[in-house]
């Protein structure tokens, strides 16, 4: 029968974005292993060091979901079974908020997942433009940090109204897009 214990899983838990995955671990050398992704399952066998590997196809529906791996005993039994729980998520970031601090000369913007600090730069071809009313596109000083990012407009927009404007250009750590462009209007005075 199978063994009590459930086989070892060495591919990572966690965000992913991807059609297939290869799920790999460890179990009894040589022993059929059942890989169950939803309603449907998988079988392999192990390697002489107890060694597996099986690449599942994924549903690409966004979301959570788990795949439980067991060792089959010679009479059709199942071991306790180990889960690797993924995060399908091909979705790009996304601006959540952005804010205008008048008295410090700063704008923050908050994305929905960390942005690679490498993807943010600004001025007329840049991926943070701030938009003067006369089509005038301000630069600045870009600092990260995780998801939140705050620019330093290189001029004094206390007493301006300007535009915030986020391109797909603005990338994760995954290297995924931002979703959509973001547009915001600062208006000085209201």
């Amino acid at each position: 029968s199978a063994p009590s214990q459930a086989p070892t899983i060495t591919t990572p838990s966690g965000r992913i974005c991807a059609q297939l995955i290869d799920v790999n671990g460890t179990s009894l050398p040589g022993a059929r292993v059942r890989l169950d992704y939803g309603s449907i399952f998988f079988t392999t066998t192990a390697s002489a060091t107890g060694a597996f590997t099986y690449k599942i196809p994924l549903s690409g529906q966004a979301g959570y979901h788990v795949i439980r791996v067991r060792t089959v005993g010679a009479d059709g039994t199942l071991s306790a079974a180990a889960e690797l729980k993924l995060n399908l998520d091909c979705a790009g970031p996304r601006v959540l908020r952005a804010s205008f601090d008048r008295n410090v000369n700063q704008l923050t913007i908050v994305f929905s997942n960390d942005i690679k600090p490498e993807s943010l730069t600004t001025g007329a071809t840049g991926s943070v433009q701030l938009v003067m009313s006369d089509d005038r596109v301000i630069g600045g000083t870009i600092s990260v940090t995780g998801a939140n990012v705050v620019v330093t407009p290189a001029e004094n927009l206390a007493e301006s109204t300007f535009t915030l404007r986020v391109t797909r250009a603005v990338q994760d750590q995954q290297g995924r897009p931002l979703d959509t462009i973001h547009t915001q209007l600062f208006t000085f005075g209201d």
